[in-house]
């Protein structure tokens, strides 16, 4: 029940604040908060079968409250006329909205797998996120063009390019989940082809704005959203495995990938933390409040709940000894995703407690 009441807790204070002088409005990449807890319901916690007893349906129910909160705060935005300039019209970071698609699928197979009584509602949450899927390929065919034109858009370019890869792979495996329609496999595939290729286009160009930096400038140059680069690729292997594409090597090929990539970029995170940590002290380095780093949640999440799926003693790894490691990584795994969970969480409420004198900020 913790997380249910902290998660209403910190929706009653958005809601306080508008009558003390602040209006906290949602960011365009919010849907990865929902990301991230859904996730952890459906890897990380499944492995924690006394926790999961205890909290994954509330949990589940949890991030209903978060989307009424979005789409409320997405339709003011209509309203007010602002919603094309903060959500469509920077051709990098639209590709947050994503995350909608993102946080309606994971939402969908956490009801599924929690409260199999409201199939109903975790369909229709499902059948939203491929009808925004439609619309946001087409954000990002036109995304891609901007920035093919225009290349001084191409500098600094960071992991928000492989949310199309994201939102595209969380459908299938969210359509897999509740469907189980054999005439649909088919489809999956090609799915499943398309965020591929959308994944090689985002991480080409992400890859090539790096290099002609140069030099990274770990503090200011470098951001959260890059883990994404690792998380994509196992989004990508999930959806493969759940679709199902019954091909062990291939799950194994992906993981493998996916640890490489992981190892890579988490430990540049880890050096980029000992940067910001020395320049800001560890309260404003380490430890201060910013959307993007629900990413970091979600990638995590989905490596464990990827490695947790995939068949790796049944592929060409079978003679080594990935079991005891697959164990191993699961085993820690899990409460890395949990704890960082909830320090996200506790910073995401301190940050809402300590806004003071603006009229409008950006939140969660």
């Amino acid at each position: 029940m913790i997380f249910l009441f902290l998660i209403l807790f910190i929706l009653l204070i958005v809601w306080a604040r508008r009558y003390i002088g602040e209006r906290p409005k949602a960011s365009t990449s919010n849907g990865a908060i929902i990301m991230a807890g859904g996730i952890l319901i459906n890897g990380a916690m499944k492995k924690m079968p006394v926790l999961a007893h205890l909290l994954s349906h509330c949990l589940a129910l949890a991030l209903l409250p978060v989307i009424g909160w979005l789409a409320i705060e997405y339709g003011r935005d209509a309203r007010d006329g602002s919603f094309v300039q903060r959500h469509l019209s920077n051709p990098v970071s639209s590709f947050g909205t994503g995350t909608w698609i993102a946080a309606l699928s994971v939402t969908a197979v956490s009801l599924k797998s929690t409260w199999p009584g409201l199939k109903p509602a975790a369909e229709l949450l499902l059948s939203l996120s491929v009808v925004l899927l439609i619309p946001f390929i087409l954000l990002v065919i036109r995304n891609y063009v901007c920035l093919f034109k225009e290349p001084e858009r191409r500098k600094n370019l960071n992991g928000t390019l492989l949310l199309g890869c994201v939102a595209v792979q969380s459908v299938v495996i969210s359509a897999a989940a509740l469907l189980k329609e054999p005439a649909l496999h088919g489809v999956f595939i090609w799915m499943i082809i398309l965020g591929g290729l959308l994944y090689l286009l985002g991480f080409a160009s992400i890859l090539s704005s790096l290099i002609k930096q140069k030099k990274i400038d770990l503090q200011n140059g470098w951001t959260n959203t890059n883990v994404i680069v690792h998380g994509a690729v196992s989004i990508t292997g999930l959806a493969a495995v759940s679709a199902p594409i019954k091909d062990p090597d291939l799950a194994a090929t992906f993981w493998l990938l996916a640890t490489v990539l992981i190892l890579i970029v988490e430990g540049i995170e880890l050096a980029r933390a000992g940067v910001r940590v020395h320049a800001k002290g560890w309260s404003k380095g380490l430890f201060s409040y910013h959307p993007s780093q629900w990413s970091r949640n979600f990638t995590l999440g989905m490596y464990i709940a990827f490695t947790i799926k995939a068949p790796l003693t049944s592929s060409f790894l079978s003679g080594s000894t990935v079991s005891v490691v697959q164990h191993q990584i699961i085993g820690i795994g899990k409460y890395v995703v949990l704890i960082l969970f909830v320090i996200e969480l506790f910073l995401g409420l301190k940050h809402l407690m300590l806004l003071g004198g603006r009229k409008m900020v950006e939140v969660g």
